[in-house]
Formats: C-alpha cells, structure tokens, sequence
C-alpha cells in the first residue's frame, strides 16, 4: 500500500536557501519548495517537526540553530509546511503546501519582523532594499564588490560534494572537433541526465556530449580528467547564479552591505579550487575582503575594454580598477607552478608595480621552492598563455601597446627573485624553529624522566 502524506513543519535559513538556490538558477521561494531545501533545516536537531506532535492547542515549539556570520546582528528563517511520505525515507520526497511564513530574528532570539514571503521578496530575490544614492553609488564600483574569504570557504563547502561528483562522472574532451573542450557524460545515463529530457539536465549550462556518441570507432579522441578548478566552478555553480540575480556573487551574497575589498588576489584559473583555498587560508586572515574574480565579477555581463587612440585602456575593466583601491596583491601560486606561464597574472603584477601597490607572494605549500627559484629565472612573458584562449590576442595587444609589459619582465622578474627568496629563506627559519623547539621538547621530556628515576 502507498504511504500517505504526513504534515512536518520545516524551518529553513534563509541566507543558506539563497546560496543553494543561487547555484541552481532558483531564487529563495523556489530553492524552498525543491527538495535541496532540506540542507537549509536550522532546527537543532536538524529534522523535520512533525504537526501532529502538539505541545498545546494553536502551538509548537522547535528549537532554531541557525548559521550566523559573526558580522550579522540578525538571522532570516522561513517556516513552511511539507507534505512527505515518512515511509519511503526518500531526500526527495518533499512537497511544500500553502504559502511560507519569513521571520527575522535578532541574535539573541527576539522577533524583529514577521510577515509572508511577499514583504521580503526583494530581499530573497537577491535586490538591494536600500535606495540610498551613497549605497548605490558604492555597488556601481568594482572595489565594493569584496567577497569576505571565509564566505568562499562557506561556499566551496557547499558545492564541494556535488563538485567531486560531478568531476568523476565527467572527463575534458580536448578534440579540435565541434565537440572540442565540451565535458563528456563518461556514464549513460549521465546521474546529472537521468532520464533524456532538459528538464531532468542538471549540467547548468556546460556544454556536454555522451560517451557513446563521441567515443566512435576509428576516432583518436583526447579525454582529460575534469579538474576542480574555477573554472569549472565558475560555469557550473557561478555562472548560473549571475544569470539568475544579474549581479555578482559577491554582491549577492552581501546585497545588504556591500564590502570594499583590501586584497586583490592574482592566481591561476587552473589550479584546483580546494588548492586555491588552502593557499589563501594561509596567505590571509579569513576574516579578509578579498577581489577574486570570480566570484566579484558579473560572469554574464564582462564589458569589453575601452580603447584610447588605439590602446586599451585597462582602468576600463573593473577587475583593474578595483585592483587600484586595494591596499595589496596576494600572489597565489599552485603547487604546478603553472602561474608564471599566465599571461593575466603577468598583467596584474605588472600594473600592481606601476601603481605601487604591496605584493605578498606565497606559493602554495605543496610547490618545490627549488623549482620555483627556475621557473622564475626562466620567465618568459612572450611564451605565456591565457586561460580563456579566445581573447588571448586582444590581451597581447593591451601588453604590448599599453602597458610595456615586455620592458617591464626583468623588473617583473626581479620582484619575484626577491620575493621567492625570502619566501625560502623564511619558510627554512620556520623549519628550522621547529626543529629546534621539537629538540628541545625532547630533551626536557628526557631531563624529566631522568628526574622522577633519580
């Protein structure tokens, strides 16, 4: 016999529904009537509450455990009934009944606001409230569209199961055919293509080709693993979400206060995210306002250069205008070493020297620091490479034209010299306290032996 519905009670923070929903191209009414909105549950014991469990006529009590960010002064929930039938114990058995109710609490518990969805649909839309013209002022330029790095981390740990999965299920094919750089379904049915339908299509706007129809007999085609990389995280989970708030994820996730970014972070697009992350924690305090790119940039709405008697004018570009305000340059190198062959991360230094802007320099701790002494000596701007090859000439001519970048690549050169060589010098003083301080423990824990024996 089938199980009939059973009435719950969900409550569900509202910032998590809106980086959830964000991710899948839904706003927060939507994202809360999908069956994602089960890892969005603040109760404490992070379940359902069933309604037929009444404490007292007309009411019911839960206990809220909501995420709070330690800048916020209040939390968001909404309150909705599902229907589910208990006996399948299906994640994806949820479907919401009536209309929502939204409160907003002060961090202490006390009721600031109540009222139905509708009195915060621009709030969970991911619009501004405010219409004060400094606030607006401030959105419309690139150094107020700061990230906070521990939001970053918040978001890679959202993402970063179906971002595994999604890497194993899928490989790069690297043909020069119209397939060339589509992700290939390596299993049919694709589990993000379960059944052949678009609506059923959780590729997220990533072009893709099965298997079976690429891998022909007679074909030599090249497969590479998918890499977790911005890139990919970009396109599948960033990407959506600037087509569905038409803004940046920055400024989505902090519509409220916009943040002025104080570190400009330069790095390799390629470099696996979880690797990016981890440089950083070390490079940074996670309490930081960082301009990364990809999440501080409108991914749908990229202006092209202004051009000034034929040279391009890189104050155009918002990413090099922020970089202008902010009162550093974190260089984040991966552990490949594949930064110094990126034509853009020579750019940003090179500007960020023309501007004197301070440049921390911190290789990622997996990086051979004898090699990365070489790969520095043997820099070549000419023999670098963009990751995104398709505007690779329009960016070799900004270069050449604009910036001098070639004259600039022994002084270029030079910087990271130095800035390797303290780096080096500084991580051998840190092992070398280490060891010291490891001797010394031992030899007190020897002397204490010694004592308690004698």
């Amino acid at each position: 016999a089938q199980s009939a519905d059973q009435p719950f009670l969900a409550a569900l923070d509202v910032e998590k529904l809106r980086r959830k929903g964000s991710g899948c191209g839904l706003d927060v009414l939507q994202a809360s009537v999908s069956w994602i909105a089960r890892d969005c549950i603040c109760t404490r014991s992070g379940k359902l509450k069933a309604i037929t469990a009444w404490t007292a006529p007309g009411e019911l009590k839960l206990s809220l455990n909501p995420n709070v960010q330690s800048d916020q002064g209040e939390v968001v929930v909404m309150f909705r009934v599902v229907l589910v039938k208990t006996a399948l114990k299906d994640p994806h058995d949820w479907r919401a009944a009536g209309a929502p109710l939204v409160l907003r609490l002060a961090l202490g518990g006390k009721l600031m606001q109540q009222g139905v969805l509708e009195q915060h649909s621009q709030w969970a839309t991911s619009r501004a409230h405010s219409t004060d013209q400094e606030d607006l002022a401030d959105v419309g330029r690139p150094e107020f569209w700061g990230i906070r790095l521990q939001q970053v981390f918040d978001f890679h740990n959202e993402i970063r199961d179906d971002l595994a999965h999604y890497c194993s299920t899928h490989m790069q094919c690297m043909d020069g055919s119209l397939e060339g750089h589509h992700h290939v379904c390596m299993q049919d049915p694709c589990p993000f293509r379960p059944i052949d339908k678009n609506k059923y299509d959780d590729h997220r706007g990533i072009p893709v080709v099965r298997a079976a129809v690429l891998l022909v007999p007679g074909q030599d085609i090249q497969l590479l693993p998918v890499v977790p990389d911005l890139r990919v995280v970009a396109n599948r989970y960033l990407r959506p979400m600037c087509r569905s708030t038409r803004r940046s994820a920055a400024l989505t996730l902090n519509e409220r206060q916009p943040l002025k970014c104080t570190t400009f972070v330069s790095h390799n697009w390629s470099e696996p995210f979880a690797d990016l992350l981890e440089t950083l924690d070390h490079a940074l305090d996670r309490r930081e306002v960082v301009f990364l790119a990809a999440f501080s940039l409108n991914l749908q709405d990229t202006p092209e250069p202004r051009l000034e008697a034929g040279v391009i004018d890189c104050l155009s570009l918002p990413s090099f205008r922020a970089l202008s305000q902010c009162s550093k340059l974190v260089v984040a190198v991966d552990k490949e070493l594949e930064y110094f062959g990126r034509l853009w991360c020579s750019l940003e230094m090179a500007k960020a020297r023309e501007w004197h802007i301070p440049v921390l320099f911190w290789p990622n701790k997996g990086a051979d620091l004898a090699t990365l002494e070489d790969a520095i000596s043997q820099l070549d701007i000419q023999r670098t490479q963009l990751t995104d090859t398709g505007r690779e000439a329009d960016t070799r001519l900004t270069l050449e034209q604009s910036l001098d970048c070639f004259e600039l690549q022994p002084e270029i050169r030079s910087t990271w010299e130095s800035d390797a060589s303290r780096f080096t010098t500084a991580s051998r003083n840190t092992r070398l306290q280490r060891f010291v301080a490891d001797g010394l423990s031992c030899l007190a824990n020897s002397l204490e032996r010694l004592v308690e024996h004698s």
